[in-house]
């Protein structure tokens, strides 16, 4: 029964069907835009239905059940991420219909980082997503030793106490120990005595003095005096020096000392010279008595006495130069024993004792006088 039915029905729809297909073969077919309905298929565009009612369709100049393809451009879009799906809007420049789709959610794009190990924290690979900021580590690395900074002094040591030194580690800051500095030794470097103290030179006001120098030594002072009792200090860093505005015809000590960072050396032997006595000049240069000469001069303080040379004519060295010694402090004397008519050139100078020799000053200018 139910066969027979089914039977039925389909010669129904085939009849149907082909009827629609007959008429439609004779109907000269009216599309309208008006009439426009979705048709997405293999072709992908829509159809008319036509207006005289023979159920057929197609495009507006086309012909009966026939349609044209799609031309879709791209109107926008919403980029899918790795957490979201994404979206694309297309419009048809044909049939001006529109048509979505759906992107899939995109796979993660991770960028790898090294994070290198410290001494507190270990080392591993950071994995960072560039499109939604996923992460994670992986590989990991332990902890390396601390590095020393060397140290640093926290407590100065010094004659009476230790000090500390504190070792750091210079990337994590944590102490790693801590020293103990020793107290301070004092140390006591001698300084020799000074060896070969001489005059070098002297003057009527000036003794210029000279010696080796002594290792260790940053200065030397030097002691001078006219009585060795009370003395003058001077002082210098070099191994000579020139004692100044001295007296003159004046027996001077000296002796000298070198100084060291923490010590000085023992002081020399004293050595001793006598300053030169200063120029004297003839005032006075007079004929008196038959063959004599009176002499007068500028009297010298603190001299022993003066040499007065004369010579026929005038001082040459091929002349024989005849000397008069004053043996006291005086101010004139008279020389006898000249040849009448002649003429006579006359100078002086004073001396100093000085042990058992003497000690000349520089002579004076020469006057010229005609015996009588």
């Amino acid at each position: 029964m139910l066969k027979r039915f089914a039977e039925f029905w389909a010669l129904l729809v085939f009849i149907g069907v082909f009827s629609v297909f007959y008429a439609g073969a004779q109907c000269e077919h009216n599309f309208s835009p008006d009439t426009a309905i979705p048709f997405y298929g293999i072709e992908g565009c829509h159809a008319f239905y036509c207006l005289n009612g023979c159920g057929s369709y197609g495009t507006e100049h086309g012909g009966a059940d026939s349609f044209e393809k799609c031309s879709f451009t791209l109107v926008s879009e919403v980029k899918a991420t790795c957490r979201k799906s994404g979206s694309r809007v297309y419009l048809c420049t044909v049939c001006k219909m529109f048509k979505d789709e759906t992107v899939p959610v995109q796979r993660h794009s991770y960028k790898k980082s090294v994070r290198l190990p410290t001494c507190t924290e270990k080392g591993y690979d950071m994995y960072v997503c560039s499109g939604c900021g996923d992460t994670y580590k992986d590989n990991y690395v332990s902890t390396v030793k601390h590095i020393s900074d060397g140290g640093k002094v926290e407590l100065l040591p010094d004659y009476d106490k230790n000090g500390t030194l504190r070792v750091s580690c210079r990337v994590c800051g944590c102490i790693i120990e801590r020293k103990t500095l020793p107290k301070l030794v004092r140390t006591v470097k001698t300084v020799g005595k000074v060896k070969s103290f001489k005059v070098k030179a002297y003057g009527t006001d000036y003794v210029k003095l000279s010696w080796k120098k002594s290792e260790g030594a940053a200065s030397y002072e030097i002691l001078y005096s006219t009585d060795k009792k009370k003395w003058k200090t001077v002082s210098s860093e070099k191994n000579t020096y020139t004692v100044k505005k001295l007296k003159s015809a004046q027996r001077y000590y000296f002796k000298i000392s070198a100084i060291g960072k923490d010590s000085r050396s023992a002081f020399s032997d004293v050595i001793s010279v006598c300053t030169e006595p200063k120029s004297t000049s003839l005032t006075k240069v007079k004929s008196v008595k038959k063959a004599s000469v009176n002499l007068e001069w500028k009297k010298l303080s603190n001299v022993s006495g003066y040499v007065i040379e004369y010579v026929s004519g005038g001082f040459d060295k091929k002349k024989k130069i005849k000397t008069v010694t004053v043996t006291k402090n005086t101010g004139k004397k008279t020389v006898k024993k000249l040849k009448s008519g002649k003429k006579y050139s006359f100078r002086i100078k004073a001396y100093k004792k000085y042990g058992s020799s003497k000690i000349y000053g520089a002579y004076s200018k020469t006057k010229t006088v005609k015996i009588r």
